[in-house]
């Protein structure tokens, strides 16, 4: 109890007052300890978890602190999965001869090539659910997947694969999150939905502030610091997906090193969210139902960012971010990640 009250004096007397906060990637371990100061939790001396608040207390300015610590939480007790039904039966009758483009990758490849498949919407929820016929996919382990998007090409980047589904494109007014929780100075880049059952999304890096609102099931997302880069070695042309093998990660220094910068993971139920900051790498996992449901799942990501996208405020704000192992992984591929 004393040496965390050191720490909280030490907190306050000399950042709070003089800086108001400190990025995670200048001084990590402190700005670890304002998080657990600022929250008045006796854990100050545990690295790497999650904060955790109600949306009540990110509706209130608790967000923003962590956005501002680029820190990562789990918001918990929204009611976003209240406002129009989620279930993939409800989804089908509503939406069944609408035409779509599925997203198919081999998920015994870690997702290294994706394919687009069109079908009608209730087609893609029969899949989904109900998984494929040997002779319908030449995949080891076909995972499927819908995805809406307000995102456009942008520098050949990326695109709208459903650019057309203009009546699914309307479930995106019903995510129910609001953006001014994420603090004064960030904007909405785009915002996704991503839909389908049992499938898992690989490791993979975002370079905007990411919230993920899960709006159906249950998903559990594992997190690691950016610090921990070199372990994953980020395709740049690829999704920013691993170019380590999962047998290459299990054993020596990536494995010591992927310990010592896991966040662990959480579970989100539906209404639940995650504050994932820029740069912290990721994995999602749809979880099946506690009661053997079918694990249809339904989430959406906002992506924020400050400044203008590719103007200098941005990059400024990316590079401030960056920690040293971050910066040295960019000398060595002599490119920029974000």
């Amino acid at each position: 109890e004393e040496e965390v009250r050191g720490m909280k004096d030490l907190c306050s007397s000399v950042f709070l007052e003089k800086t108001g906060y400190v990025y995670a990637s200048d001084v990590p371990e402190l700005s670890r300890l304002l998080y657990f100061c600022n929250t008045n939790e006796p854990h100050a001396t545990y690295p790497n978890r999650y904060g955790e608040i109600s949306l009540n207390d990110a509706m209130n300015g608790k967000l923003e602190e962590f956005v501002r610590l680029n820190y990562p939480a789990v918001i918990r007790g929204g009611s976003s999965q209240a406002l129009r039904d989620w279930d993939h039966k409800a989804l089908a009758e509503e939406f069944r001869e609408e035409h779509v483009n599925a997203l198919i990758f081999d998920g015994a490849e870690d997702g290294s090539e994706i394919s687009a498949a069109g079908m009608t919407f209730a087609e893609f929820c029969e899949y989904s659910v109900n998984g494929f016929e040997a002779e319908d996919s030449p995949l080891a382990n076909p995972v499927i997947y819908l995805l809406l998007t307000t995102r456009r090409l942008q520098g050949n980047v990326a695109m709208d694969p459903n650019p057309s589904a203009e009546k699914l494109i309307h479930l995106l007014n019903f995510v129910g999150f609001e953006d001014s929780v994420m603090g004064p100075g960030l904007k909405e880049a785009w915002s996704n939905i991503r839909m389908g059952a049992g499938y898992d999304y690989p490791v993979h890096i975002d370079c905007f502030e990411n919230v993920l609102v899960q709006l159906s099931g249950r998903k559990r997302v594992k997190l690691w610091s950016p610090s921990s880069i070199e372990a994953w070695k980020p395709m740049l042309n690829h999704k920013h997906w691993p170019g380590t093998t999962e047998e290459e990660r299990r054993r020596g220094h990536l494995k010591t090193l992927l310990d010592d910068e896991r966040f662990g993971e959480t579970t989100l139920s539906a209404g639940d969210a995650v504050y994932i900051p820029s740069m912290y790498f990721h994995s999602v996992h749809v979880d099946k139902d506690s009661e053997g449901g079918d694990s249809w799942s339904v989430s959406a990501n906002r992506y924020y960012y400050e400044g203008e996208v590719g103007g200098g405020d941005w990059l400024q704000t990316m590079h401030a971010k960056k920690k040293e192992e971050f910066k040295m992984y960019e000398a060595k591929v002599g490119k920029e990640v974000c």
